[in-house]
């Protein structure tokens, strides 16, 4: 059996020292999100505007995604914003550094 290599996974630190690192990468990605929202606003977030493989990467609605690789991938925040996850962990520690820089909030993403 051959041994393959763990892609590893998303850490969030934010400045009171919580932690925000789920079992899967997508989760953390969401969950930081969802987070956010709940530091600044929704429309704050939703004003990232930032496009990943040609949708919205944030969106209150789920039905702007047509292929079917992107809708598989949706997660959905406790705070009803559908997040686009198909990325890899690279992808995902950027975009997050991008939207907490619009944001201004000062919080520490690697991957681990």
């Amino acid at each position: 059996m051959p041994i393959t290599k763990r892609r590893g996974r998303l850490r969030v630190k934010l400045p009171d020292g919580s932690l925000i690192q789920e079992r899967t990468s997508a989760d953390t990605f969401t969950k930081a999100i969802d987070i956010a929202v709940s530091k600044t606003n929704i429309n704050e977030v939703l004003n990232t505007n930032i496009i990943w493989c040609k949708f919205p990467l944030i969106s209150m609605d789920k039905n702007i995604y047509t292929k079917e690789k992107y809708i598989k991938t949706l997660k959905k925040c406790e705070c009803g914003l559908y997040v686009n996850t198909c990325s890899n962990n690279k992808d995902k520690r950027k975009l997050l550094l991008r939207i907490l820089d619009i944001l201004k909030l000062n919080w520490n993403v690697t991957i681990i």
